[in-house]
């Protein structure tokens, strides 16, 4: 068996054993957790320092403010432990020490292509704390990732995404309930804007590169490590958001996602073509930015069929207790035939 080829499902399947630690897409409190950043900017400020310990009443103060001071954000009553969830233990913005707690740093992160608390303390302005936390909370769900194709150009209302009820991604399940917790929370973390209708606004990093890896895919055949035209690429991401050129070819968003690790995509033939290399693919699965049936396509055109099957097997159950519409379609992307297996 390819030993790329099982290091990928491995790769997958970790990225999907960290999005099962949360069933199901659960609800954020945008509005509040708005005001708490905010908050928490002005509180520590340019004061802190990394690792410094906090009191332990600092996250509980800041729940307690936004609660007090502004019992019902935009009508909606803010929960406090909901809301100390969101910032202790599925954002990590907060780390619970022994007497307190510190912000996070980039390497403690469970999805470390994830903005840490320190990062999003030291962001220039508000704006951009919340587009960090934003890009987080997408991380998080990533099963949102392929619904923000309904705001393409020249834009949708929230309905849009009605559609999208019972279909099954990254390992979730979407239905009724969650459709509206995603409508609302795109609209007010800013991830969606109003114009003639909801679009895309300032794509996160996370968008860039979900869709860059689909369309990178779809203009390769499914083949890693193969040059593309970037103009084919461009005009499958204008489908999906405005000035895709200049997103896509900014090196900010790889940054944001890796730091330290190197662009994601490699520029050559004179900057006209893109590559995505193998170990970057891999990457980017792990990281919860590749959805898990595309790794199926992809490791089909490999005719890595053992690891294929491997694959379908593991994920198979998750699919089949959620009784998703395109569970058929799912599986099919998995699926080797019979004269595939034998190869």
């Amino acid at each position: 068996m390819n030993d790329f080829a099982m290091q990928l499902v491995d790769a997958c399947m970790r990225s999907v054993g960290r999005l099962r630690q949360h069933l199901s897409h659960q609800p954020t409190q945008p509005d509040a957790s708005k005001i708490l950043l905010t908050r928490m900017r002005r509180r520590l400020g340019s004061d802190y320092r990394p690792g410094q310990s906090l009191p332990r009443n600092t996250v509980d103060d800041l729940v307690q403010e936004v609660i007090h001071g502004d019992e019902h954000v935009a009508g909606v009553p803010a929960k406090p432990a909901e809301l100390r969830d969101t910032f202790t233990d599925k954002h990590q913005i907060f780390i619970q020490l022994a007497d307190g707690w510190r912000l996070s740093e980039r390497g403690e992160m469970l999805n470390k292509a994830m903005f840490s608390g320190l990062e999003i303390l030291q962001a220039p302005s508000d704006a951009h704390a919340l587009h960090r936390f934003a890009h987080n909370h997408l991380l998080l769900y990533p099963e949102t990732f392929p619904l923000l194709r309904a705001f393409a150009p020249p834009g949708s209302e929230k309905s849009a995404l009605d559609r999208w009820a019972g279909h099954f991604f990254f390992s979730r399940k979407v239905n009724s309930v969650t459709i509206d917790y995603i409508a609302w929370e795109l609209e007010h973390l800013q991830i969606v804007r109003k114009g003639q209708g909801f679009e895309l606004f300032r794509p996160a990093p996370a968008v860039i590169a979900y869709n860059f890896v689909d369309a990178y895919l779809q203009a390769s055949d499914m083949r890693l490590d193969y040059g593309v035209p970037i103009q084919d690429i461009v005009t499958q991401l204008n489908m999906y958001f405005r000035e895709a050129r200049r997103y896509l070819l900014s090196p900010d968003w790889q940054r944001d996602l890796r730091p330290s690790g190197g662009p994601l995509m490699k520029r050559e033939m004179g900057d006209s073509q893109l590559r995505l290399e193998r170990a970057d693919f891999l990457w980017l699965t792990e990281h919860s930015l590749v959805e898990p049936s595309l790794v199926g396509r992809v490791l089909r055109e490999m005719k890595s069929f053992a690891a294929l099957q491997a694959l379908r097997e593991k994920l198979e159950p998750i699919l089949i207790k959620n009784t998703p519409i395109n569970e058929h379609d799912y599986l099919s992307a998995l699926s080797p035939d019979e004269n595939e297996l034998s190869r």
